[in-house]
């Protein structure tokens, strides 16, 4: 079981704000910040991480996610991350008429819900 995450990259795209592709890549080490204006989607990387690795939004709540951008018929985030032991992993989560995870590039849990 993994503890401790290391976020090196995510990827979005047809999440919430994110029409298209979008890539953000973290330092890796100590915090990160993220700076713009209102409504610029600082909140959503947030919320993209806290979905991808748990299908909940930040607060931890499954009701109303309301993560597919309104142009968009998918949502996808894929975060690129080390494990305590140093070792590079890459989780996906999408979501269109059911929700596909993938970790390491092998499909793990296929389930129907409407988003």
């Amino acid at each position: 079981m993994i503890k401790q995450v290391q976020i090196l990259k995510v990827v979005t795209y047809g999440f919430k704000g994110y029409e298209q592709q979008y890539t953000f890549l973290f330092n890796g080490v100590g915090k990160n910040i993220i700076i713009g204006d209102n409504g610029d989607g600082k909140s959503s990387i947030g919320e993209a991480i806290a979905w991808a690795f748990t299908g909940k939004n930040i607060e931890g709540n499954t009701k109303e996610l309301n993560i597919i951008n309104n142009k968009g018929k998918v949502a996808c985030v894929t975060v690129t991350f080390l494990d305590e032991m140093g070792f590079e992993h890459e989780l996906q989560r999408k979501a269109n008429s059911s929700v596909t995870i993938k970790f390491d590039g092998t499909r793990k849990v296929k389930k129907h819900y409407q988003y």
